[in-house]
């Protein structure tokens, strides 16, 4: 989770004669209709979408750099209202915690070329019985190596002072954990080239 900070600030003008109208642009007031066109909705989510919380969440969605993050963030920041205090405060170790490691890793982390699409797809076809496509198995291999590369990142990180440790923590259940099968890696390789097409030394 990202932590935003917004602060907002009306800015009236000096008092008037009562002869001048002030009429209410017709933006806010297409706010404040659409906001409160929806009245089964909390008094939070209208104030979200009175102050285009939509938009915010889509310009923080765009950092991410798999289809698959962008989407998860946007969902995460909408849930905002349904998020406890200590669930709040773990996701705020989490986002301390990455930041943390692209500091130590000098912005180096490139989720960019991650082809969640295609593992999602990969997975959906093992699960239902089905072969998968050479594309799919390579888009497989690269998440796992770049797993595995991230857990050295991250233990390198760990080990440079006690207070790095202590504040990457939060990384180490969903990251650390992770079991890279490095059988599973070769295997593919082995019959699969870079661009998804089968190798010519491939075994029937």
């Amino acid at each position: 989770m990202l932590r935003l900070s917004a602060s907002f600030s009306l800015l009236y003008p000096p008092s008037l004669p009562p002869s001048v109208s002030h009429p209410r642009p017709r933006r806010l007031r297409a706010l404040v209709f659409a906001a409160s066109a929806s009245p089964s909705a909390s008094p939070s989510a209208r104030s979200l979408r009175l102050l285009e919380w939509g938009k915010v969440c889509r310009a923080v969605a765009s950092f991410a750099g798999t289809a698959h993050g962008r989407e998860a963030t946007k969902k995460q920041l909408w849930a905002v209202e349904n998020v406890s205090y200590d669930r709040s405060r773990k996701l705020l170790r989490e986002t301390e915690a990455a930041v943390r490691l692209l500091g130590s890793s000098g912005g180096a982390l490139d989720f960019s070329g991650l082809d969640t699409v295609a593992v999602e797809s990969a997975i959906n076809c093992v699960s239902g019985g089905s072969v998968i496509k050479g594309q799919e198995a390579m888009a497989v291999v690269s998440l796992m190596l770049f797993v595995e590369s991230l857990q050295v990142t991250i233990r390198a990180a760990m080990k440079q002072d006690e207070d790095s440790h202590n504040l990457l923590l939060p990384l180490t259940e969903t990251i650390l954990d992770a079991v890279v099968s490095k059988p599973l890696v070769k295997s593919i390789q082995d019959v699969i080239d870079d661009d998804g097409s089968v190798k010519d030394t491939a075994e029937p």
